[in-house]
């Protein structure tokens, strides 16, 4: 025995017309969202269900629903949907209505040939648009008049307060001193814990400051700043990479001034610049064999340059 209400239910919530074979035709239409003037709401739009007796062909979609969930072939599910019809029939003529769950419900008529339909408020049909609701609108009888602009209604502005000449040369002081701490730190500055070891460029190294502010504060207010000179960076000679040699490099970078920044920062008197390539690598060690090139790489070189890589020609 199958259910064939549930299959009834289950179509309507995607489809616009269902024929039960033999009984009838589920009609969907389309309400439009509205506005009723009795309430003064938007109505939501919503789909609603009619019944048409006379719409009774089989059109093979509730065939189909039912070969698909009862695992029935078509000829079975056809023939399983005209005994549920003739169930359906006997039990209109026994209790004068027929109750079809989440859509409506059918009730015996004796003036009509056919038995009148009554579709439930809740019908799973319009399942999609219940949950929206009606909105109520506030009708305005008259828009409020502007008031007119009136400059002694305004807010006054507060008093300007002029602040001493001191007190901004004192708080200028605390802003570069700050601003002095910051770039004379290290461990802010130091460009060793940015640089891109080994194959990529290292970024822009800024040059260290020293002292930023002198003792000259003029009572006036005005203040004066030194610059401090560019650090001069240390001269690297440059080697030329030859065939059977092998280097241990650090950093690999694209011009030669970007290489010298590099060992000033690090402060390692070993290192060297290899120009190979279109490249100026620096490296640590050099060695005859690529074997001993790797043996160079001690645990102390290790610990400072972890990405030391071998390069040969």
């Amino acid at each position: 025995m199958i259910r064939l209400t549930e299959h009834i239910a289950y179509l309507l919530t995607r489809h616009d017309c269902v024929i039960v074979p033999g009984w009838g035709a589920f009609i969907v239409s389309r309400v439009s969202a509205r506005f009723d003037e009795a309430s003064g709401c938007f109505l939501a739009p919503r789909r609603e269900v009619t019944f048409n007796a006379a719409v009774n062909a089989n059109d093979g979609l509730l065939a189909n629903s039912v070969s698909r969930r009862e695992g029935l072939t078509y000829v079975k599910a056809v023939d399983a949907i005209a005994a549920e019809v003739d169930s359906l029939r006997h039990q209109l003529e026994l209790d004068g209505e027929v109750v079809i769950p989440r859509v409506g419900r059918f009730v015996r008529s004796e003036s009509a040939a056919s038995p009148l339909f009554e579709p439930f408020e809740d019908c799973v049909a319009n399942a999609a648009l219940g949950a929206l609701p009606a909105v109520r609108v506030r009708r305005q009888a008259e828009v409020p008049a502007i008031e007119p602009f009136s400059p002694a209604a305004q807010p006054r502005r507060g008093r300007r307060v002029r602040i001493p000449a001191f007190v901004r040369v004192a708080a200028a002081m605390a802003v570069l001193l700050i601003m002095g701490f910051a770039l004379t730190d290290r461990s802010l500055t130091d460009p060793a814990s940015k640089v891109d070891f080994a194959s990529m460029s290292p970024s822009h190294v800024s040059a260290r400051a020293s002292s930023l502010v002198t003792d000259d504060v003029h009572t006036d207010g005005e203040l004066l700043i030194a610059i401090p000179a560019a650090e001069a960076e240390p001269e690297a000679a440059v080697a030329h990479a030859e065939r059977g040699d092998f280097y241990l490099i650090v950093a690999s970078l694209t011009s030669h001034s970007q290489a010298r920044r590099f060992i000033a920062w690090m402060g390692d008197p070993s290192l060297r610049i290899l120009a190979a390539d279109g490249r100026y690598r620096v490296y640590v060690a050099q060695a005859g064999t690529f074997d001993d090139a790797t043996a160079a790489k001690t645990s102390a070189i290790s610990a400072r340059y972890p990405d030391a890589w071998v390069y040969g020609r």
